[in-house]
């Protein structure tokens, strides 16, 4: 990395860690305020959805004495009293790259609206994308295993699918794909397709010809006849 991209990087993680600290110190009824306006949009308001059930889910099975919190790498519920010795976070500390050399990108005409490079592509489409960490194409479980972190700006997996966390991006070791493979068994399975999906959100067709079928399809159930989806969990 040449000094030019490390004043960049060390800029954005400045700009971060400020924006983070605004927000940390919104007041309770302000935060609530904000999430209602921000789920204007369908994407957040998924996400919103999920890790509150995911959150209500959690307090449920809880006895209590928890302090619960969303660990934002695997987005799975966690207790804050037991964060230095919960290591069942699994996360992508790599990019979630285009895959070019397979054939899904092949047909020219199948390109979405927003272009391939985006959010939104890599939540409709998966299979079109690698993580360079694992080489493993579409929604797979996380490569690496480390703890729960709540802390955005600490975070190690791989953000938005763009760009690394703050961990190092590199292969996982043998002993961790081992015991991730175990834990897949353990689960249900070794089957890659079984695969619980974590860090990306949304829907995922299995083929390009399933994904063009369905685009119209998807897009209609996840609006629902209001426009809004209400009710509806994906």
């Amino acid at each position: 990395m040449s000094a030019q991209q490390q004043s960049a990087v060390s800029r954005e993680v400045n700009q971060s860690n400020c924006q983070m600290d605004v927000i940390r110190d919104i007041p309770g009824d302000h935060a609530r305020a904000i999430v209602m306006a921000l789920c204007d949009d369908d994407m957040i308001r998924r996400r919103a959805l999920e890790l509150a059930m995911s959150l209500q889910s959690a307090c449920q099975q809880s006895s209590g004495s928890e302090k619960l919190a969303v660990c934002v790498q695997c987005r799975s519920p966690f207790d804050l009293n037991k964060k230095s010795s919960d290591d069942g976070c699994w996360y992508h500390p790599g990019y979630f790259a285009v895959y070019y050399e397979d054939d899904f990108w092949a047909e020219d005409d199948f390109y979405p609206d927003q272009g391939i490079d985006t959010i939104e592509s890599r939540e409709a489409f998966p299979e079109g994308f690698q993580w360079t960490c694992c080489e493993r194409v579409g929604v797979r479980k996380g490569c690496q295993r480390g703890y729960h972190e709540e802390d955005p700006t600490k975070a190690r997996h791989g953000k938005s699918g763009f760009w690394a966390g703050q961990g190092e991006e590199g292969s996982p070791s043998s002993e961790d794909l081992d015991e991730r493979d175990e834990e897949d068994a353990t689960e249900g399975g070794g089957n890659d397709d079984d695969e619980p999906e974590v860090v990306i959100v949304g829907e995922r067709p299995c083929s390009k010809r399933k994904a063009e079928e369905e685009a119209w399809a998807t897009a209609k159930f996840r609006k629902g006849a209001d426009g809004y989806g209400l009710g509806v969990v994906e």
